[in-house]
């Protein structure tokens, strides 16, 4: 199943069987083309295409393998921007609120706190 998550800059981005996908173009019909995070850093050709009704389809694979902990990560920091519109808490006690349960390897890949709660303000 496709979700979404916003980048840091609130652009949707497509997390679809482990993969992160950035919009690369719309096509006709409300069709949207979406290519691989990682296209850049390591020329990934995985690309998918969706409809109007978010169903996925690939058009090409990948060269390295899904990354369950970038997109913990990016659900994490989508949720924080999301609870910071809408909470009265301090930045440190909502960015504490939201990293509670997270995964022991996320937390090592996680950037720190202090710039999380930059974020925030």
């Amino acid at each position: 199943m496709a979700s979404f998550v916003s980048s840091h800059k609130g652009k949707d981005k497509l997390v679809y069987e482990g993969f992160i996908y950035l919009k690369n173009r719309n096509g006709v019909e409300n069709k949207r083309y979406w290519r691989c995070e990682n296209y850049k850093s390591s020329k990934c050709p995985g690309t998918v295409l969706t409809d109007s009704d978010n169903k996925v389809l690939v058009l090409n694979d990948h060269n390295h393998g899904p990354s369950p902990t970038r997109i913990e990560l990016a659900r994490i920091k989508d949720n924080i921007n999301k609870a910071a519109v809408t909470s009265s808490l301090s930045p440190r006690a909502l960015v504490s609120k939201q990293l509670a349960g997270i995964s022991d390897k996320a937390k090592t890949e996680l950037p720190k706190l202090k710039n999380l709660e930059k974020t925030v303000r």
